[in-house]
């Protein structure tokens, strides 16, 4: 057998493998050892083959983090009060309360910036712009949740508003996995190639940051 397919099925198998364990996430509300090694060993591996993944298996870790970015940017946008009151619970926790007066601005900012990366990953419009900002997001918030998960200051992190409560540990499972698709993606954001021209992608922008704008203004209303 070829030694690059041999090197293709393994990058698949991790990728779908990868993918399989955000469904157990929830089997794990609290810490489990065996569950982080075989998550920290799937992470290695997927950066190991990161440049072995076809153009199909980069398209479908694209989508699936798109998909979440614009789920969990859209449900702390319809309740920007919810966010605020989260953002002042974590600024109290960790003795930052001289912060509280940004909490509504923050929740603001990032339900937007979550969306739009979201948005763009999954009609795969500024995809190198995008991945950049999916790694930050997933590099600043993995290691900060599992701090999180180890002082727990905070039950609830919040990530995904009321629609979805996650613990502070099954936050940090679903980052790990999360984190290990925006690197697959990082890697590879030469290969993307949009089907919209530039004012198309410039358009579908301008009409995300005003929908999701719209949104928080009228349920800050």
């Amino acid at each position: 057998m070829n030694k690059n397919l041999i090197y293709t099925i393994v990058a698949g198998a991790i990728l779908l493998f990868n993918v399989a364990l955000a469904f157990f996430i929830p089997s794990r509300p609290d810490f489990h050892c065996g569950f982080l090694i075989v998550l920290l060993t799937t992470f290695v591996l997927a950066i190991i083959f990161r440049h072995r993944f076809t153009k199909r298996e980069i398209a479908v870790a694209r989508t699936l983090l798109g998909c979440m970015f614009i789920f969990s940017g859209f449900v702390k946008g319809v309740d920007p009060l919810g966010s605020d009151y989260k953002f002042t619970d974590y600024f109290n926790a960790f003795g930052m309360e001289w912060m509280n007066f940004s909490a509504l601005f923050f929740s603001f900012v990032l339900s937007l910036a979550e969306f739009m990366i979201g948005v763009c990953l999954f009609l795969n419009i500024k995809t190198k712009w995008a991945a950049w900002g999916a790694l930050f997001f997933m590099a600043f918030f993995t290691p900060l949740t599992l701090v999180l998960a180890i002082k727990n200051p905070v039950t609830d992190c919040g990530c995904f508003g009321d629609a979805l409560i996650l613990s502070n540990w099954e936050t940090f499972w679903k980052n790990v996995v999360l984190l290990a698709m925006a690197l697959v993606i990082f890697y590879n954001k030469k290969k993307f190639c949009s089907m919209f021209n530039f004012l198309e992608q410039t358009v579908i922008i301008l009409c995300t940051i005003a929908f999701m704008t719209s949104r928080c203004l009228i349920q800050r209303v």
